[in-house]
């Protein structure tokens, strides 16, 4: 494959941050500034493989400009890697949150213009892709602020002959009211998760803050709450 990579022709630095299952790391190839995802391989099991996979598959296939930029995989256990350009400038959460930067209007239409354009070429795929875990922490930033749409191990491409997806996904808080009622959805799930984004842009705030995950399903489904 042409974006097949050896772990040998990485130049590995410093750690950028840290999950569960995977570790991000700044790195070089081939002279270039990377951010290499790699997989924890004591964690590894079948359904960690499946979305190292269909993460890979998704990646493989897509080139937008806010969308971040395959690089390649390394797929040699134990080095599971999805390797992406590094965006210097981090996620949009900590932008808003950590930095405690307000977003100025013009500022903002750019971000919401940017992460749009990103959606709408997903969704217009064939067959479209459905991101399901959009959030602030998964839209990052590069040198010049464009934001790019990240981290696609919990996306699918949708079936049509389905109608619907199902299965519980996402992070609560950005999870779409009806993954949680119905466990059906299709590309409008991304939607919603947009407008929770542009929200916390708006806020500034962390929005269901203190609420665990039950709270905010029974809030978002049975009470209709929505970011104010």
């Amino acid at each position: 494959s042409a974006h097949r990579i050896s772990f040998g022709e990485l130049k590995i630095h410093e750690v950028l941050g840290e999950g569960a299952f995977s570790v991000v790391l700044r790195g070089q190839h081939r002279g270039q500034l990377v951010a290499v995802k790699r997989l924890k391989y004591q964690h590894l099991n079948d359904e960690l493989m499946a979305k190292f996979t269909q993460e890979l598959a998704i990646l493989s296939r897509v080139r937008h400009r806010n969308v971040v930029q395959f690089v390649g995989a390394v797929t040699e256990q134990p080095n599971l890697c999805v390797v992406m350009e590094l965006m210097a400038a981090g996620t949009l959460h900590d932008a808003i949150h950590s930095r405690g930067l307000r977003l100025p209007l013009p500022r903002l239409l750019d971000v919401a213009l940017d992460v749009a354009n990103g959606l709408h070429y997903l969704h217009r795929q064939k067959p479209a892709i459905i991101h399901r875990d959009l959030k602030s922490q998964n839209i990052l930033l590069d040198a010049d602020g464009r934001c790019k749409i990240a981290d696609f191990g919990l996306s699918r491409f949708f079936k049509q002959e389905l109608a619907t997806m199902t299965g519980q996904i996402g992070t609560p808080g950005w999870t779409a009211p009806e993954v949680f009622k119905y466990g059906s959805y299709d590309q409008k799930v991304d939607v919603y998760s947009f407008g929770i984004v542009l929200a916390e842009c708006l806020t500034c705030s962390k929005l269901y803050a203190g609420m665990d995950a039950m709270q905010i399903a029974f809030a978002t489904v049975y009470r209709n709450r929505r970011p104010t």
